[in-house]
């Protein structure tokens, strides 16, 4: 519709430039314009699946110029000259003959001029059209990495905290196999759990504590009074979306490195508020400085921030710090809309 247009609009300013410049009667004039004008529009249409072909992708721009030039030659000659028979048969008259023949210098310049203005309009058609599908794929592409990748770092989690549940309940079964029993019956309840809500990537912060609340079960079987929990969230972020197990390796962090080396009473702390635009959380464990440091593999903290990068980009942040005793990690992650992110 809108070639369709343009050529519309080109023909009445032809005619009105015959009618008024030339004196011609306006059923000459707007004959001869339509038959020249239709022509090469209709002509001009089919070059467009040429130019799909005739693209720098499979030839040199030198032979890509040679080819327009050999075309446009032909085009232009066959136009001028079916658009002339068929305008003497329709049109007679010595003046109007006349005007035909002097004309051809003009309407050659013209067909050439909108031969290169249709072409290069083809051509950024294309490669817009090109341009764009190739984001769409690239953006494709790297969801489906990303997808790829978070997945493989949500099944590292899984199994590394199996593995040192299962260590628990073995050291359990030989000096409280009672507390053994309860550990393997609530390890089973968390994994059911885990289980239902591996399909979701973002669940609210509501949800991701009752699974920490699940997970902090499991340790205070082996551990006893010795692992002291608190937490202080508030009441309006509890629905704000973070990424699911995010919480997990995290409070497995802290207990491994404050809980397993302490031979005094750990206190894990865990705050969610919300500051300007940002969900910052921050968990806090004390230890025992003069206690060698335990060596980790790392994992947790590790996994954490790839996730987090995959995510949110450069929009979250993770920190640790060492402070009067305990060891910070606070993580701050963007509000976009009020937990429906």
């Amino acid at each position: 519709m809108i070639y369709i247009a343009i050529w519309l609009s080109i023909s009445a300013g032809q005619i009105a430039v015959l009618s008024l410049f030339y004196s011609f009667p306006l059923l000459i004039a707007l004959t001869d314009t339509l038959i020249y004008n239709a022509l090469f529009a209709v002509m001009m249409l089919g070059l467009w699946y040429t130019i799909r072909y005739l693209s720098l992708d499979n030839q040199s721009v030198f032979t890509l110029i040679i080819n327009h030039i050999v075309t446009e030659i032909i085009i232009i000659t066959i136009w001028l000259f079916s658009s002339s028979i068929t305008c003497n048969a329709l049109l007679e008259g010595a003046d109007y003959e006349n005007f035909e023949h002097s004309s051809y210098p003009w309407r050659l310049a013209l067909g050439s001029m909108y031969y290169l203005i249709i072409v290069l309009f083809y051509y950024l058609s294309i490669y817009y059209n090109s341009f764009k599908e190739k984001q769409l794929n690239e953006a494709l592409l790297k969801t489906l990495v990303k997808d790829a990748e978070l997945n493989l770092l949500r099944s590292q989690l899984n199994p590394h905290f199996i593995f040192n549940s299962l260590n628990s309940i073995s050291s359990l079964t030989v000096i409280e196999p009672y507390k053994a029993q309860e550990m393997v019956v609530k390890l089973s309840t968390y994994m059911r759990y885990t289980l239902k809500k591996d399909e979701e990537q973002m669940i609210t912060l509501e949800k991701e504590l009752e699974y920490s609340k699940l997970y902090l079960d499991i340790e205070e079987v082996r551990f006893g009074d010795k692992l002291v929990f608190a937490m202080k969230v508030s009441p309006e972020v509890l629905q704000e979306r973070i990424p699911n197990m995010l919480l997990q390796p995290l409070l497995e962090n802290a207990i491994k490195h404050g809980v397993y080396e302490s031979t005094e009473i750990v206190h894990i702390d865990f705050k969610a508020c919300q500051e300007a635009n940002s969900l910052v959380i921050e968990i806090s464990n004390n230890f025992d400085a003069s206690l060698p440091k335990k060596k980790g593999t790392g994992s947790g903290l590790k996994n954490t921030h790839e996730r987090l990068r995959l995510i949110y980009q450069d929009e979250a942040e993770i920190h640790t710090q060492r402070k009067d005793g305990a060891f910070i990690v606070k993580i701050t992650l963007p509000i976009k809309s009020h937990g429906k992110n």
